[in-house]
């Protein structure tokens, strides 16, 4: 511990359970009574996480397409789709959207 720092100082997670329990004056074999709980969830609030707001599905999905590769290769299906759409060869035409077996 730096000379400025006591022992009250720390925040509890970061001081040993002896210090804890004498300084909080709390049997770590009974626990807090129900009153004790009410008393600290009035002061402090509850014990839990606020919980995160969620993204919405539509930004999930176009987060997907954020990347340059994925960009290129759409604008390649996009090119590709409207040269096939200017097939000028009749027996192609049904063709020309997939590869041929």
């Amino acid at each position: 511990l730096s000379q400025g720092k006591t022992m009250k100082s720390l925040p509890p997670h970061a001081r040993k359970i002896d210090d804890l329990v004498r300084d909080y004056s709390v049997d770590p074999k009974v626990g807090l009574s129900q009153a004790e709980v009410d008393v600290l969830q009035k002061k402090h609030g509850p014990n839990q996480l606020p919980a995160e707001e969620g993204k919405a599905l539509w930004v999930l999905i176009l987060e997907q397409f954020d990347d340059l590769l994925v960009k290129i290769l759409i604008l390649a299906a996009v090119i590709s789709f409207i040269l096939a759409l200017f097939e000028t060869d009749e027996d192609e035409k049904t063709t020309a959207f997939v590869e041929p077996l």
